[in-house]
C-alpha cells in the first residue's frame, strides 16, 4: 500500500525542492532544468511555501504561495500570492488539492489580510472566499515620429552578463506605479521571460540604466514594464524608440509616466482574484505583465 505523506518546510533545501519539479513538467510542461536554471541564477523566491501531498517522494499535488507586498495609493500592503495549484492526473478527483487550499488558506491568514491569484478557472475558487477583479490597460495618444535613436540594446536573459545586468535592475527597481505594482517580482519575472512573446522585447537603455519591455505594433507603442533605479517619464522613453507610432498602451498603472491616460478592460486570458481587502476595489489598475504568477 503507497503512503500519502505531507510536507511544507522543504523549499530552501537542494534536494527536497526539486522532487516538487517533476510534478511542474507533468502538469504545466515547465522543464526540470528551467526552474534548477531559476535557482541557480538567484531568481528564486525564498519566502515560496509549498503544500505538497507525497507518495513515495513523489510529489502528487500541491499548492504554494509566496510574500508578495504591493504597493497600493502609495502605501506598502503585506499580501500573499497564491501559486502552483496542481495535482498530477492520476490523483485527481480524490479532494486532494481542496485538503491542501484549506490549509494553505489557515496559514495564510494568519499573516496577510489578503491574498491573490490568477486563474482560467475562477468558479474554482469563489468557495474559497475569492472574487474576480477586473485589469485595465491604458491608452494615450502621442504622435511619435521615426528617429534615428540607438539607444537600447536587445537583452538575451541567458547570456551571462545580460543575466547580470537584469538581476541587478531587479534588484535596484524603483517602482513604476505608486498607484499599483508589486514591489518586488523577479521570479515572476524570469519565467515569463520563457515566453519569446516577451522575451524579444527586453532591452536595455544604457544611458537610463533601465530595462524596457515594449514592442511597437501597428502604429501604436505597446509598453510593457521599465525597470531601474530610476524611473522616467512617457516623453523620455519614447525619445528612446526608432519607430514611428500614433498611440501608447501602458501594461502598468502609468501615473509616473505624466500623461493623460484612458482606461481600457484588459483580459490577459487568466483572471486576477482577491480574497480580503482590497483597497482599490472598483478602481481602474493593472499589475506589470512580468509580474503574473
Amino acid at each position: 500500500m503507497k503512503l500519502l505523506t505531507f510536507d511544507q518546510a522543504y523549499a530552501n533545501i537542494d534536494h527536497q525542492r526539486e522532487r516538487l519539479y517533476p510534478l511542474f513538467q507533468e502538469v504545466f510542461n515547465i522543464p526540470q532544468e528551467a526552474f534548477k536554471k531559476l535557482y541557480h541564477n538567484g531568481f528564486w523566491d525564498h519566502t515560496y511555501r509549498p503544500f505538497t501531498y507525497f507518495i513515495d517522494n513523489q510529489a502528487i499535488s500541491n499548492t504554494a504561495f509566496f510574500d508578495m507586498p504591493l504597493i497600493m495609493k502609495g502605501k506598502i500592503y503585506q499580501s500573499a500570492g497564491i501559486q502552483s495549484v496542481m495535482t498530477h492526473p492520476d490523483y485527481r478527483g480524490e479532494g486532494l488539492m481542496k485538503t491542501l487550499f484549506k490549509l494553505m488558506l489557515e496559514t495564510i491568514d494568519e499573516k496577510y489580510e489578503r491574498s491573490f491569484l490568477y486563474t482560467d478557472e475562477p468558479d474554482r475558487y469563489t468557495s474559497f472566499g475569492f472574487r474576480e477583479v477586473p485589469e485595465y490597460y491604458f491608452t494615450a495618444s502621442y504622435s511619435h515620429p521615426p528617429t534615428d535613436s540607438d539607444e537600447l540594446r536587445l537583452l538575451d536573459l541567458f547570456e551571462d552578463n545580460d543575466l547580470q545586468l537584469i538581476r541587478r535592475l531587479l534588484k535596484e527597481n524603483e517602482p513604476a506605479s505608486h498607484e499599483m505594482t508589486a514591489l518586488t517580482y523577479k521570479t515572476s519575472f524570469y519565467l515569463n521571460m520563457y515566453q519569446t512573446e516577451l522575451s524579444s522585447h527586453l532591452y536595455y537603455a544604457k544611458s537610463l540604466d533601465l530595462l524596457l519591455l515594449f514592442e511597437v505594433v501597428h502604429g501604436r507603442l505597446e509598453l510593457y514594464d521599465c525597470i531601474g533605479s530610476y524611473m522616467p517619464d512617457l516623453q523620455e522613453i519614447c525619445s528612446l524608440i526608432s519607430q514611428p507610432f500614433k498611440e501608447v498602451h501602458v501594461f502598468f498603472n502609468p501615473d509616473r509616466l505624466r500623461g493623460s491616460f484612458t482606461p481600457v478592460t484588459y483580459n490577459r486570458g487568466t483572471t486576477l482574484m482577491v480574497r480580503g481587502t482590497f483597497p482599490l476595489e472598483n478602481e481602474s489598475f493593472m499589475l506589470p505583465i512580468t509580474a503574473e504568477f
